[in-house]
């Protein structure tokens, strides 16, 4: 089933905080949590002033939600890290979490700088390689497999596809040459999209990606093979905080929000967005933006 998205979204301003810093928390999510686990299975609790920080910063946030009040904490967070990690003696059984960690801490940071760039630029347009925005999204799929510690793999080439691997295609074309011009935040839609459909898509799977441009707007189309949506909810599934019936009592370390974000940075740019699933077969999701006429041709 096929449903053009058209509905206006009411977001209180926390709500539209958490959006605008989606990538971010997920991120520090998905930090605290491998820090906790580390604590779980190695003695002598390593990198605990990390871990409290971490709750620090994420308290900050639900006190009063925005960039300005986590940057402090985040800081100290930075410092801890780094000073705690220099510590560590070497433990062969904490090797494969401890660079899991590390991996993760790198995702922190820059959606760390990303943000304090789209807090500065929010709707800036920019010229963004190809090539390069393409080994972006697949290094940003192996630290997501690194964060599995080993419970599955995630290919680019079928030739190398095991039974419960994740295939994943990912195609960007510019409209001339090798550049796209593009917002800055659809970067961010990318790896949102890609991450929910791996989410609720079954090892084994398959997830693709395109993005191109003509003379007149921006495409992206993320399409998977795994649970789908009910066709009585798709259109429910961009409101802040919903999630559809046959995966809401599942637990996941995201907030949640990655169609909401896609939706409202949509309609920011006066885009259009479809929905196309199938319970059980997969999902498709559709976003075109009106390519802005400035540095169409530079």
């Amino acid at each position: 089933m096929v449903i053009e998205l058209s509905q206006p979204l009411k977001l209180d301003p926390v709500q539209a905080a958490q959006l605008e810093m989606h990538s971010f928390l997920n991120a520090l999510t998905v930090f605290s949590g491998d820090l906790e686990l580390l604590h779980d299975t190695v003695p002598n609790r390593p990198l605990g002033n990390t871990l409290e920080t971490c709750y620090e910063v994420g308290d900050a946030f639900r006190n009063c939600p925005g960039l300005a009040t986590v940057s402090a904490p985040f800081q100290r967070l930075r410092r801890h890290f780094r000073e705690e990690m220099s510590r560590i003696e070497p433990q062969p059984e904490a090797t494969p979490q401890l660079d899991n960690l590390t991996s993760v801490f790198v995702v922190l940071n820059a959606r760390f700088e990303e943000l304090t760039r789209a807090d500065q630029e929010a709707d800036r347009w920019e010229l963004f390689d190809g090539e390069k925005l393409s080994a972006e999204l697949e290094a940003f799929l192996g630290i997501i497999e690194k964060n599995s510690l080993g419970r599955y793999h995630i290919v680019t080439n079928l030739a190398c596809k095991e039974p419960k691997d994740y295939l994943v295609h990912i195609d960007i074309n510019a409209h001339q040459g090798r550049y796209l011009w593009m917002p800055i935040c659809l970067r961010a839609v990318m790896r949102d999209l890609v991450a929910n459909a791996r989410k609720y898509t079954d090892p084994g799977g398959t997830i693709e990606l395109g993005l191109a441009e003509n003379e007149t707007c921006l495409r992206l189309t993320v399409k998977d093979n795994g649970r789908g949506i009910p066709s009585d909810q798709l259109a429910r599934v961009v409101e802040f905080g919903y999630r559809a019936r046959n995966v809401k009592a599942e637990e996941t370390r995201g907030g949640g929000f990655g169609l909401t974000k896609a939706y409202t940075i949509c309609r920011r740019f006066h885009g259009r967005m479809w929905l196309d699933s199938s319970e059980g077969e997969g999902t498709t999701v559709t976003i075109e933006i009106p390519r802005q006429a400035k540095g169409v041709d530079q």
